[in-house]
């Protein structure tokens, strides 16, 4: 049997790209597309998510590309995927130059729009400068028109491959997710319940939310985060610096976060880069509002197509729209904007991919 795609991501759980990919093999799969998602991370187990999902998972047991790299090689040559999809930068460059031997069809997503003023790290910058390489993809999608302009204006991107794909949203699985009431992480909670989510990396700018809340936030409210990363401890000592250690629950890796979502008033987001926050798609499918800044990529043109989401000019905007919140009444109807539901997203994926 023809394998239509091969969808690589790093692991089966984390952030947005991840979700982005597993929602696209799911949908597809539905729709009688032969799928296969391949993995690296060797912490997940993949029987159990092959018995949850109606696609094929394959690991390649090791936690890196450059170790996977074999195995990436053997399915390929072995299943002859139609396309290939991947939506992580350093994956889509190294796939790149393995088309060029392997003669295969490549859909690249980029997920950032971190420009190189702004990126740290030499593995980051490398990634950026080597960007003009999209150019060589079959399909290049990206989830906003900044997005598109940068990368044709800066990279050389093929205007004609360069596509604006909403990301799909899965309405039905977030909503379903939440029971009514609250947790006991929430129980007693007599303030406004924020939250933030991603990893705790640079580019989610973390440390500067904490200095924001400190100052306009009220005694009683508090600040959830979800994720995991390089900054957890300064940011655990940043909370004792600013004298708000019990208003801060850096709660890690939470397997629903959706839950969290459902119980709290705001998602705020801080980042000083972004493409389209796939977590502020899952806000508004839960009808929780949005304060985000303007760096946090094509948020702007979201904002136009939801009054929940609110852009801050700068930091004083977003303290200042941070202290008007209100508690919010739950459950909330679903807000997400009909161009990132799941089928007409996922839909127009294969009128790009497959009808072409």
């Amino acid at each position: 049997m023809t394998l239509d795609i091969l969808i690589i991501l790093p692991s089966y759980r984390g952030g947005g790209a991840e979700r982005v990919g597993m929602t696209l093999a799911s949908y597809l799969a539905r729709k009688n597309y032969q799928v296969i998602v391949l993995i690296f991370d060797n912490r997940d187990d993949t029987d159990s998510i092959s018995e949850k999902e109606s696609f094929e998972v394959l690991t390649s047991n090791k936690k890196s590309l450059i170790r996977s790299i074999p195995f990436i090689i053997k399915i390929i040559l072995g299943k002859k995927p139609k396309y290939i999809f991947s939506t992580f930068s350093y994956i889509s460059l190294f796939l790149i130059f393995l088309k060029k031997l392997l003669k295969f069809k490549l859909i690249c997503r980029e997920s950032n729009l971190n420009r190189l003023t702004s990126v740290s790290g030499f593995k980051n910058r490398c990634i950026m400068r080597f960007s003009y390489l999209y150019r060589y993809a079959d399909i290049f999608l990206v989830s906003s028109k900044l997005m598109r302009n940068h990368f044709v204006r800066s990279y050389g991107a093929d205007r004609s491959k360069t596509v604006v794909w909403a990301n799909p949203v899965d309405e039905e699985r977030i909503r379903g997710s939440v029971n009514p009431g609250d947790t006991n992480e929430t129980i007693g909670v007599s303030g406004r319940r924020f939250l933030a989510v991603g990893r705790l990396e640079r580019q989610k700018n973390f440390g500067q939310l904490l200095e924001w809340f400190s100052l306009y936030a009220k005694a009683e409210d508090v600040l959830t985060i979800l994720g995991e990363g390089s900054d957890r401890d300064s940011l655990a000592r940043k909370t004792l610096a600013l004298g708000i250690e019990g208003q801060i629950r850096l709660q890690g890796y939470v397997a629903n976060p959706f839950q969290v979502m459902a119980e709290s008033d705001c998602l705020l987001i801080s980042s000083r880069w972004e493409g389209m926050p796939n977590v502020a798609l899952e806000a508004l499918c839960l009808g929780l509002p949005v304060i985000a800044t303007k760096s946090a990529g094509g948020i702007a043109e979201l904002a136009k197509r939801s009054t929940l989401v609110q852009v801050a000019a700068d930091g004083s905007d977003f303290m200042r729209q941070l202290s008007q919140v209100e508690r919010n009444q739950k459950p909330r109807k679903n807000m997400l904007p009909d161009c990132y539901s799941l089928s007409r997203s996922c839909d127009e994926f294969i009128r790009l991919v497959f009808h072409d």
